[in-house]
């Protein structure tokens, strides 16, 4: 039984799939999310470095390969960017037109 297609056929919920190298994410626009992360935090003042602090990160290069759309952050990074910005995750997230 093929459990990765129930759920995906139950719930609509992104599954992350590896192509090429590089993980993706069924339903999130992952190079469109980077650019609204990217856009969001420097809108609301803050920048690479705050984030990475803010975040407990040991460098900065995550952030940059979320901005570039090369990876997303984790639930809980997200769940902090959320409360650093002041938006919901929702908010934060791109999804693919179906």
């Amino acid at each position: 039984m093929n459990y990765a297609a129930l759920a995906r056929a139950w719930i609509n919920f992104p599954i992350p799939v590896m192509e090429r190298g590089i993980m993706n994410y069924a339903g999130i626009d992952m190079e469109k999310t980077g650019q609204l992360l990217k856009t969001t935090i420097q809108e609301t003042g803050f920048n690479v470095k705050y984030v990475q602090e803010y975040l407990h990160l040991c460098c900065p290069q995550p952030v940059y390969r979320w901005y570039k759309g090369q990876t997303l952050p984790s639930l809980d990074h997200f769940y902090s960017l959320s409360i650093l910005l002041g938006k919901h995750i929702d908010e934060l997230i791109v999804r693919k037109n179906p």
